[in-house]
């Protein structure tokens, strides 16, 4: 079933993919989500990508969990780290901010493996 959650995480995968600049906190969100066990809903991520972003108009895209891992991976190697995590390091506790340290390619990488996984364990 398809809950809020689900639908909320396709609109900050929008974010994470249309977005013209870096936004950490798209980053931190995109974690948290992953962390708690939360898929998108892919329906709701393809309406608005078909409204807005590179992706507007176009009837062909077919957002499904290959092309959601393809063009998370794409955007995840296009990423200054760095930048990311200085960027969402203002809004963080002290405490909470020390797990900033492990942002990195890799890292995110194997965030979106366990999206992945997610997804085909439903």
């Amino acid at each position: 079933m398809i809950s809020q959650t689900d639908s909320n995480f396709a609109l900050k995968i929008h974010a994470l993919l249309c977005r013209g600049f870096l936004k950490g906190r798209d980053w931190y969100d995109f974690s948290w989500y992953v962390a708690r066990g939360v898929f998108p809903n892919l329906k709701h991520l393809e309406a608005a990508l078909l409204q807005f972003g590179p992706w507007a108009g176009r009837r062909d895209i077919g957002v499904d969990r290959a092309w959601l891992e393809t063009e998370l991976a794409k955007a995840i190697s296009s990423i200054k780290w760095n930048d990311a995590a200085k960027d969402v390091e203002r809004f963080l506790r002290p405490r909470e901010a020390a797990s900033l340290s492990l942002w990195s390619e890799g890292f995110f990488r194997s965030k979106l493996s366990k999206l992945i996984a997610l997804e085909n364990s439903q």
